[in-house]
C-alpha cells in the first residue's frame, strides 16, 4: 500500500489544500483562504499509515464508529469533542475560529470522512483529484464527529442507538432523531464534550 506523504502542502488553487491518504489525492477547503502548510512529524505519519493498514486497507465500512476497536474510537473520540465544540461555539455566535486538521487524532478523523465520501461518490480509481465543497466536508466532519461520540457513550454507558450505514452516516437528521429519542443524551454531550452549562449541541436544532 502506498503510504501518506509527511505533509499537507498548501497548491496552487486558492482555499484548497491536498491532503494525501493511501490511494488518492483531494483538495479541502480551507475557510477565508488562509494559507498553511501542515508538517506532520514521523510518529504521527507512522501511526495514520498503521491505521490505513490495519483500518482503511478492509473497506470503508472499516471506519464506520461501531467497527472500530476501542484504541482507534478512543483517538476519533478526542478529536470528536474538539470538532463538536468548534462547530457550536461558531452556532452560538462566539468567535468563529478556523479548525486545523494538524494533529494525529484530527487527521484520522478526517481520513475516516474521506473514505466514506468516497463510497459515496463512486470514486473506484483514486488516483484522480476531487474537490470537496466546503459545506459538504464540514457537514460529512460532523456528523462523522457526532456518530462516533454517540458510539463512545454506547459503548461506555450501555446506551442503544441506531448504527449508521456507509450511506446514513452523514444525516443530520438521523442524529437529530437520535437525540430527540434519547433526552438524556444531551446531558452526555453537554457533560463529556460541550463542557456542560456553557454551549448547547450543534445538532440540537436539527436540519436546516
Amino acid at each position: 500500500m502506498k503510504k501518506l506523504d509527511s505533509d499537507f502542502r498548501q497548491n496552487d488553487k486558492k482555499g484548497y489544500f491536498r491532503l494525501f491518504t493511501s490511494t488518492s489525492i483531494c483538495y479541502i477547503p480551507v475557510k477565508n483562504n488562509r494559507q498553511k502548510i501542515f508538517f506532520l512529524g514521523t510518529g504521527v505519519v507512522n501511526m495514520l499509515n498503521q491505521f490505513m493498514d490495519e483500518v482503511v486497507a478492509n473497506g470503508p465500512e472499516a471506519v464506520l464508529p461501531q467497527n472500530l476497536d476501542d484504541q482507534w474510537l478512543d483517538m476519533m473520540y478526542a478529536a470528536s469533542k474538539l470538532f463538536i465544540r468548534a462547530a457550536a461555539e461558531s452556532a452560538e455566535g462566539n468567535e468563529n475560529k478556523e479548525y486545523d486538521f494538524n494533529d494525529l487524532y484530527s487527521n484520522l478523523m478526517l481520513s475516516s470522512v474521506m473514505e466514506i465520501l468516497y463510497y459515496q461518490k463512486g470514486v473506484i480509481i483514486r488516483s484522480s483529484k476531487i474537490e470537496i465543497p466546503e459545506p459538504e466536508i464540514y457537514e460529512s466532519i460532523l456528523c462523522y464527529a457526532m456518530s462516533v461520540v454517540y458510539e463512545s457513550i454506547s459503548r461506555e454507558a450501555d446506551m442503544v442507538f441506531p448504527l449508521p450505514s456507509l450511506d446514513t452516516i452523514f444525516d443530520r437528521e438521523r442524529l437529530f432523531e437520535i437525540e430527540q429519542s434519547n433526552p438524556e443524551l444531551t446531558r452526555f454531550l453537554k457533560k463529556i464534550v460541550l463542557e456542560e452549562g456553557t454551549i448547547s449541541s450543534p445538532i440540537a436544532e436539527g436540519p436546516d
